[in-house]
């Protein structure tokens, strides 16, 4: 599955530009806080020195808020799913996966011919969806999907139902 996200000009390079800035404002303010170690109100300082690092906190993940929306957009869950190691919720939820592929066939009959890296993609998609709008999940599952998945918007709201379902489970 391959994916090309329309950008705005200009868009990659003012994002990086502005995590590089994050960057060089956090590296100057360790420099700052480091070199006024010189005895004085050693707890005036590390309190301002973590509200300083709370506030570029703030801003190190609103920018990647910025990158998940305007970037990954639906394929964020790529970032954040991952199939879960213990052994009984990793069973629960690939039985639950596996449920709802076997009740929707019928009626998106390409879900029988997905498998290899398409799957490992609904699977993460699984874990994923309950985070997710409808209209995301039935896009990543248009692009996964064999033949363009013309189903997609009909499976999307039962998927995230037994998605959420499967996340009970495990």
């Amino acid at each position: 599955v391959s994916r090309s996200v329309p950008l705005a000009p200009g868009a990659l390079r003012r994002l990086s530009e502005e995590v590089e800035r994050i960057q060089v404002e956090n590296q100057s303010t360790v420099r700052a806080h480091a070199a006024k170690s010189d005895g004085g109100d050693a707890l005036a300082e590390r309190v301002l020195f973590w509200k300083e690092r709370r506030r570029l906190d703030r801003h190190m993940e609103a920018t990647v808020l910025r990158i998940e929306a305007g970037l990954l957009q639906e394929w964020r869950f790529l970032l954040s799913a991952s199939w879960p190691s213990d052994r009984s919720a990793s069973d629960a939820l690939g039985e639950a996966l596996r449920a709802w592929i076997a009740s929707e066939a019928a009626r998106a009959p390409s879900l029988a011919k997905v498998a290899g890296s398409r799957l490992i993609t609904v699977a993460l998609l699984f874990v994923g969806a309950p985070g997710m709008e409808e209209h995301e999940v039935a896009k990543v599952l248009a692009a996964v999907l064999p033949e363009g998945g013309a189903e997609s918007e009909e499976l999307a709201s039962s998927f995230v139902a037994a998605s959420r379902r499967g996340q009970l489970l495990a």
